[in-house]
């Protein structure tokens, strides 16, 4: 048994993330929808609201996304439901699914949430540190990966770039 957990926590250790988005090109979308990937540690999983999942691969390589199609709304469609794809680097893969049918009809519903802010800490010429960015750009999950956050430390010369950013609700 503890040689089973030791194995487990060294394939996870090295574990590849894949996270993908099943909606419509206006961006409607539904929790609940059954995404699998052959090969995968966690096998298949449910979008939440945002018709997101994500999934854990063993390694760098090619897999094999499908759609279990009994899980999607009324009205729904997906052709084919099945993707290849490659996994290139240890960092999240991204992989959108694109739906059809009547479902995607109807938008979803308008709504404050495209934020962005940034500024500076310290006083003097040049402060401490500078900070921006924006999450949910034109209020969408999918432009620009969910969004960017930047911190620059201008002392140490050190820029912290955050290039995606999973927004959980709106």
């Amino acid at each position: 048994m503890g040689l089973l957990a030791a194995a487990l926590s060294v394939l996870t250790a090295s574990a590849c993330l894949v996270q993908i988005r099943v909606a419509c090109p206006n961006d409607t979308t539904a929790s609940g929808i059954k995404v699998c990937i052959a090969g995968s540690i966690t096998g298949c999983a449910l979008t939440d609201s945002l018709g997101i999942v994500s999934i854990l691969v063993p390694a760098v390589g090619d897999y094999t996304i499908c759609v279990d199609t009994a899980t999607l709304p009324a009205g729904a469609t997906l052709k084919p439901n099945c993707k290849n794809i490659k996994v290139l680097t240890e960092d999240t893969t991204y992989v959108d699914l694109t739906l059809g049918g009547n479902f995607c009809s109807t938008p979803p519903p308008p709504g404050p949430c495209w934020m962005t802010g940034g500024g500076t800490l310290g006083k003097g010429k040049t402060p401490d540190f500078s900070f921006g960015g924006v999450v949910y750009p034109g209020c969408s999950p999918k432009a620009a990966e969910g969004g960017n956050w930047n911190v620059v430390n201008h002392a140490d010369g050190l820029h912290f770039q955050g290039q995606a950013i999973v927004v959980d609700s709106c």
